[in-house]
């Protein structure tokens, strides 16, 4: 199992990470694959495997933020339901996500294989996940704008670019949901957590093996912070999601432990300078490169959280 997490711009790090992992020729085939916003974006790629690096890689070096959103003009951002606008990145979505892309992911999930996806759905205030497979596999007319809508709605940051509105039924009844950035709910989907609160073993877990790419650091790095709106915000945001991983990345290591379920981890280093620009091409180019060398040796994959002894291991190293 591949779960990637959210990061915005930093996904160029997991891009980096898998295109160099399959050049090791050590890249397993993952047979669930999970992804959250930024994540939400790599995991069809990443589902359909090496064929497919070419496309994260384009995605995550040749873009910036033109490519993503554009801002509104100030007046109007009190009446709007955001600070900027994404139809550049609907289309981003759109261009990558072909018919062809979502036929083939249709095949693998009746082969057995599962994508997830994971929003916030701001009227009910949960996470929802999206059997991605299921949508791609089904009779629905509109299998495939409903693809590109969930992949954009789970990179939608509330506030900053506009909910994703998805028609849905309750009761009988069509309803218009807002969803927006999985991560407001959770970084990555990995264990489920009911699974976690009752301590009950899953299925075949002595088989599993938790691979968790974080398109973010887990670490934090000093740094003196522009007394300006947006790097005080990215910096803050930062914090938060950081927070919020380690706790994930905590609560999955010890039911992991605990179930015999083989768990690695990887992350951005401190080493990498961050930016103060959001979609930043030199510095995402930068990023993948750091994750390209990461994945050509191997992952570098850690078989513990950050806190603990370095242990940095082989992929194919699933010690418990």
């Amino acid at each position: 199992m591949l779960a990637l997490s959210g990061g915005a711009d930093e996904g160029a790090y997991g891009a980096g990470l898998l295109t160099g992992w399959s050049q090791s020729g050590k890249r397993p085939d993952f047979t669930i694959v999970t992804g959250v916003s930024t994540g939400a974006l790599i995991a069809p790629f990443a589902f359909l495997g090496p064929s497919e690096d070419a496309t994260i890689s384009h995605l995550y070096t040749s873009i910036s933020a033109k490519d993503v959103y554009h801002a509104r003009f100030p007046l109007a951002i009190p009446g709007s339901t955001s600070a900027a606008s994404t139809k550049p990145l609907a289309r981003l979505i759109a261009n990558a996500v072909t018919p062809a892309i979502v036929d083939r992911i249709a095949a693998e999930h009746r082969r057995g294989r599962r994508l997830f996806v994971g929003t916030a759905n701001l009227d009910a205030q949960r996470m929802v996940i999206w059997d991605m497979g299921a949508i791609a596999a089904g009779m629905l007319p509109n299998r495939v704008a409903l693809f590109r809508q969930i992949l954009l709605a789970s990179s939608s940051i509330p506030a900053i670019f506009p909910p994703v509105v998805i028609d849905a039924v309750a009761d009988g009844r069509p309803v218009r949901e807002l969803h927006v950035d999985g991560g407001t709910s959770a970084q990555f989907l990995s264990v489920p957590r009911q699974l976690v609160i009752d301590d009950a073993p899953a299925p075949d877990s002595t088989r599993l093996t938790l691979y968790l790419l974080v398109n973010n650091r887990l670490g934090g790095d000093f740094k003196l912070v522009k007394p300006k709106t947006i790097p005080i915000l990215r910096r803050a945001f930062a914090l938060n999601q950081q927070s919020a991983l380690l706790s994930l990345v905590g609560t999955s290591y010890l039911y992991a432990h605990e179930h015999g379920i083989g768990w690695n981890l990887s992350f951005i280093g401190n080493e990498v300078e961050a930016s103060d620009t959001l979609f930043d091409t030199a510095y995402m180019r930068r990023l993948y490169a750091y994750g390209l060398a990461r994945g050509q040796a191997g992952g570098k994959w850690r078989s513990r959280p950050p806190g603990g002894p370095e242990q940095a291991t082989d992929a194919t190293d699933t010690s418990r």
